[in-house]
């Protein structure tokens, strides 16, 4: 199993030190297939459901932990090789539904990505206080929909983490023109992507004066495929991506009794996009659903990130000062 990872982790490195031309010979991609707006900027706003649920099994009892959260803003900013993302705050935006019956939550995500060649380095921070058992009449009997939810308002989950990728055909196979808008695909392209995901969570509550955590450290190979399909002269992309991987996951249990142990997990993700653009203009629509299956111990759980993204934005050209500024980091960090 051990020389599984290993080969799985290598494979991209054997394969950009095989194909990978003279440094000196700069990379180009195939001008027949993208368009690159490098020189423009991209700002563009985001509206996603996007919902962080835990499912927990011991024997015949499952529970469903969600956060009360209907919608989130995020706005982004994409220029050349660089992408930022910010969530805002969920009380800005006054999107919480029934308070009184599923209770408060609060959150905060932001992250990063990084363009070079055939790679791309993402680097992200969430976290969500706040959550409701979904499924409380399952256990309730005497439970009815006028009813509050358990609500564990103390429950607070957070996680920082990453993901290097390596996308084979990257001469061909546009992945910024379905993340960030920042090129177009001209013509139908896919591509196997090698990735390397790695994610620190910290899980802690109180419920009864009683505090509990948990520490998780994941490390999980992926390999998927993505398609790009060209449509109605090029303005419309349609776009499909599926991947699976199988890691490892070193947990610390720090509730009554102190323990240590490792876990294998699984992971399973399918993304889906529709984009449309007219000149400086575009918008779409993206789904995105990441599953994740491990063990605890006799319990089994289940995490599910699942959301839909509606996205809107518009290009245009970079001032000059960032023009210098992104000029004098790449001659200063050679390696962009």
């Amino acid at each position: 199993m051990k020389f599984l990872y290993l080969c799985i982790f290598l494979y991209p490195f054997a394969i950009n030190s095989q194909t990978e031309k003279p440094m000196k010979e700069k990379f180009e991609r195939d001008s027949s297939y993208i368009k690159s707006f490098y020189e423009k900027v991209v700002l563009k706003i985001n509206a996603d459901d996007k919902i962080n649920e835990f499912h927990v099994k011991n024997n015949n009892i499952l529970l469903n932990f969600a956060p009360n959260i209907a919608y989130k803003y995020n706005v982004s900013a994409e220029y050349d090789f660089f992408s930022l993302s910010i969530g805002l705050p969920k009380r800005w935006t006054g999107n919480q539904t029934d308070n009184e019956k599923k209770g408060n939550t609060v959150g905060f995500d932001v992250s990063f990505t990084f363009f070079k060649n055939h790679w791309m380095q993402s680097v992200y921070y969430d976290q969500t206080k706040g959550f409701y058992i979904k499924n409380t009449q399952d256990f309730l009997p005497v439970w009815t929909d006028d009813l509050p939810y358990v609500q564990l308002p103390d429950f607070k989950v957070m996680k920082v983490g990453g993901s290097t990728s390596y996308v084979a055909n990257a001469k061909k196979l546009s992945f910024r023109a379905v993340n960030n808008q920042t090129e177009m695909q001209k013509k139908n392209a896919g591509s196997f992507i090698f990735t390397a995901n790695y994610s620190y969570t910290q899980l802690d509550n109180k419920q009864d004066e009683q505090k509990s955590n948990q520490r998780r450290y994941n490390i999980i190979p992926e390999i998927s495929y993505q398609y790009n399909w060209v449509l109605l002269n090029k303005n419309l992309l349609l776009s499909g991506k599926a991947g699976s991987g199988y890691g490892l996951s070193y947990v610390q249990d720090n509730s009554d009794q102190n323990k240590a142990y490792a876990t294998r997990i699984l992971n399973l993700n399918l993304n889906l996009n529709l984009n449309y653009q007219w000149k400086n203009f575009f918008m779409g629509i993206q789904h995105q659903i990441n599953f994740q299956n491990y063990k605890e111990d006799e319990f089994k759980v289940n995490y599910m990130l699942q959301y839909s993204n509606l996205y809107i934005g518009y290009r245009f050209y970079a001032p000059k000062i960032l023009q210098k500024s992104s000029y004098w980091v790449k001659n200063k960090i050679n390696f962009l």
